[in-house]
């Protein structure tokens, strides 16, 4: 296996039914997500070659046993001789869901040599892999890695290049047969959210608003333009080609949809945006997500007592108070807190010659925020994932990488 590239994606497939007014309908056709792979090989030698090249030969309907790279787990302890329960770090348990099968690597070039063999799980518990039939020598946590095997199904090669006469390389694509076992792994790996990740939710932002989850990762910002808005208008162009035309406004509302890059630097943080987006079923189920974009600059003090944000931009109203959309927005202070609220209005005022909008709160502001307290007020927007395609690019078993899409939305 080369260090190019690994891939894998998660596929729901969503039925969305838009009204004229704009309120969606959303349809799950699909239960559970089709799970593919996609792995880059460099062949070093003939062997090697010539497998590859078989590859391209084999029959769509005969399935492989193939080992996830990018889940290699490590062991917590030590491996004694003839034991038969593997106890795996509990971070990686998620790789094992729906496993039967192992493939088991230990690295000894020292003393003994080292290890690959297939093992068959009899059950788990708690966080140790039970197998059929045990090592028969012990096995250090230094040098172990433990890997689950699916059933998958090749797909067809996209193509083969060859390095002279006995290396070549090529990009290899799985699609998981999403067998069901009778054994697996606890619920609390399974479906539980592990949030004790490494700067996460630093705002300390509500974990449900409305009943409805909060989607707590923040955009990473490795480049300049890691994040991006676009915004729609629920309006058709009327225009029969004469120099004539007319807007058909279905409704005043504009949808924003912002998309970030997010990079995942633990496998919690990988299994928690899998687990999030198997949740959500792709874009079946809407949830609250911050903009995290300075979207209201105050101009003053932001006083408590009163629901009043005062802003320099006086012409706000002019683009939202027709927008008809109660629109929430959080308050992110420099001390890592968060305050939500929801605007209802806006006006504008003088003070003292200069002209400011006025936004008005659903309710009093609860404290005072001095103008260098507040980091950023951002739009708290109800959205949806705007794919039902869940695509993490691997850079190591416990970093990778992945671009969202989030649809603002209204809802019924």
């Amino acid at each position: 296996m080369s260090d190019n590239k690994i891939t894998e994606k998660f596929e729901f497939k969503t039925n969305i039914l838009t009204s004229y007014s704009g309120y969606e309908q959303r349809i799950k056709t699909r239960q559970y997500p089709r799970h593919f792979l996609t792995y880059d090989y460099d062949a070093m030698d003939g062997f090697e070659a010539q497998w590859l090249r078989a590859q391209a030969r084999l029959k769509q309907n005969v399935p492989y046993f193939i080992p996830m790279w990018h889940d290699v787990a490590y062991l917590e302890k030590d491996y004694t001789k003839n034991d038969k329960e593997l106890f795996i770090q509990p971070e990686f348990m998620y790789g094992f869901r729906d496993c039967q099968y192992i493939e088991i690597f230990s690295g000894d070039d020292v003393t003994q040599g080292g290890i690959n063999q297939v093992r068959k799980v009899t059950r788990y518990i708690g966080n140790a892999i039970v197998i059929k039939q045990g090592i028969k020598r012990s096995m250090s946590i230094k040098n172990t890695w433990i890997m689950p095997l699916r059933k998958c199904s090749i797909q067809p090669m996209s193509g083969y290049n060859y390095v002279y006469a006995n290396g070549a390389n090529t990009t290899l694509n799985y699609e998981d047969l999403l067998e069901k076992y009778t054994i697996d792994i606890a619920k609390k790996y399974k479906f539980d959210y592990d949030e004790d990740l490494e700067l996460f939710n630093l705002f300390d932002l509500p974990k449900t608003y409305n009943n409805k989850e909060v989607f707590l990762f923040t955009p990473s910002w490795v480049q300049d333009d890691d994040m991006q808005l676009t915004v729609d208008k629920n309006v058709n162009r009327l225009d029969n080609e004469t120099g004539i035309y007319l807007y058909d406004l279905k409704n005043n509302r504009s949808y924003d949809t912002n998309m970030w890059e997010f990079t995942l630097r633990e496998k919690k943080a990988i299994n928690y945006m899998i687990k999030f987006f198997k949740n959500m079923g792709g874009e079946f189920k809407s949830f609250y997500c911050p903009t995290w974009a300075n979207d209201i600059q105050p101009a003053f003090d932001i006083q408590a007592g009163k629901n009043i944000i005062y802003t320099k931009i006086s012409n706000m109203a002019q683009f939202y108070l027709t927008n008809g959309r109660k629109k929430h927005i959080v308050i992110f202070t420099k001390d890592w807190h968060s305050y939500i609220y929801t605007i209802i209005g806006y006006t504008t005022e003088t003070i003292d010659d200069s002209k400011y909008c006025k936004i008005l709160l659903d309710r009093q502001i609860t404290e005072n925020f001095k103008l260098d307290s507040v980091w950023m007020i951002s739009y708290f927007n109800n959205v949806r994932f705007d794919s039902d395609i869940l695509e993490l690019n691997y850079e190591t078993n416990v970093v990778a990488n992945c671009v969202l899409s989030f649809k603002e939305i209204d809802e019924l």
